[in-house]
């Protein structure tokens, strides 16, 4: 009997320990949020050859540069491509070529004209934030010691170029800074009015007994130039012309500063060079018409033509002294 009561207690504690756990576990439950029931999703692929139509396209635009000193009117987003860009060259094939700033180009009309006119592989380079001499030449695979030459610089000085400076890169075929080949001279004749003589023609025979006579006729001559003169005149183009004149002038001596030199004909018509340092066989080209002036294309300003056929036309420095004399032919 008493066996049968002890067994009867145990069990009546396990169904209360059973509920009071249950209890527990419900009222836990009922404070958890209810957790989102799993779906699942069926994605349809379709694997075709046929192009998205509203896709973009992408485009890779390749941007070359033209040959040096000739500018192409191609717009910014159309770039022509040089036939040998692609050439192989040995170790190295598709090396692109240097290239000059487009965008600094349109930006800069002085900087566009300053490229047309420089010399064939003579190329400008606007210094930028973080830009050096010898940074810009291994940009265009140029010699960097050369490059110092053409801009007239050295170590020290090239420490005082600013952003927004014109570099001249010389790349393999520019004429400037090569050695200067000496070329002839004229031997000047004394300034003013010298006689030149002129014979009559011989007596015919109805006037054989008239005695031939000697005239004389002024003529102007070439004023001297001074003895360590390097800069020459090469030639003037299209006299009369405004729209188009212009006299061009060449350096074939070191590094010349050509400020408050003058350019005068016979008539008194004078220009006087601003600040400009000619380098080693560069030439500067001055137009009578009016322009934005360029480290290489200088403009006189004028209405009407300067010149016409048989001026001379003769450059001074700063002392006065006559450096060049030029006569237009005609």
């Amino acid at each position: 009997m008493q066996r049968r009561s002890l067994i009867l207690f145990v069990l009546f504690n396990i169904l209360i320990s059973l509920g009071v756990a249950l209890g527990v576990i419900w009222y836990m439950n009922s404070r958890s949020p209810a957790a989102a029931p799993a779906q699942l999703i069926t994605v349809e692929i379709r694997i075709t050859n046929t192009p998205d139509l509203s896709a973009t396209v992408p485009v890779r635009i390749i941007t070359a540069t033209p040959q040096p000193g000739a500018i192409q009117n191609t717009p910014a987003e159309v770039a022509i491509l040089p036939t040998d860009l692609l050439t192989d060259t040995g170790n190295n094939l598709g090396t692109p070529l240097p290239t000059i700033d487009a965008q600094a180009l349109e930006q800069s009309a002085a900087l566009a004209e300053t490229a047309t006119a420089l010399p064939a592989f003579c190329i400008p380079h606007v210094l930028k934030e973080g830009d050096t001499p010898f940074g810009v030449a291994e940009i265009y695979q140029a010699d960097p010691f050369r490059l110092l030459e053409v801009n007239g610089l050295d170590e020290n000085t090239s420490a005082f170029l600013q952003v927004g400076d014109v570099l001249i890169v010389p790349l393999d075929g520019c004429p400037l800074g090569l050695p200067v080949t000496a070329a002839p001279t004229e031997t000047p004749t004394e300034e003013g009015q010298t006689p030149t003589p002129s014979f009559t023609p011989p007596p015919t025979a109805e006037s054989a007994t008239n005695t031939p006579t000697i005239t004389t006729q002024p003529t102007i001559t070439l004023a001297p130039t001074a003895a360590n003169a390097v800069i020459r005149i090469v030639e003037v183009l299209n006299v009369s012309d405004v729209t188009a004149e212009a006299v061009t002038i060449r350096n074939t001596g070191q590094i010349t500063n050509i400020a408050n030199w003058t350019l005068s004909d016979d008539d008194g018509n004078t220009y006087t060079f601003a600040e400009q340092r000619l380098f080693t066989n560069a030439q500067i080209t001055l137009y009578a018409r009016i322009g934005t002036n360029s480290p290489v294309a200088l403009y006189w300003g004028r209405d009407q033509a300067v010149f016409e056929p048989g001026d001379v036309i003769t450059l001074r420095d700063a002392a006065g002294a006559v450096q060049a004399t030029y006569r237009i032919p005609g």
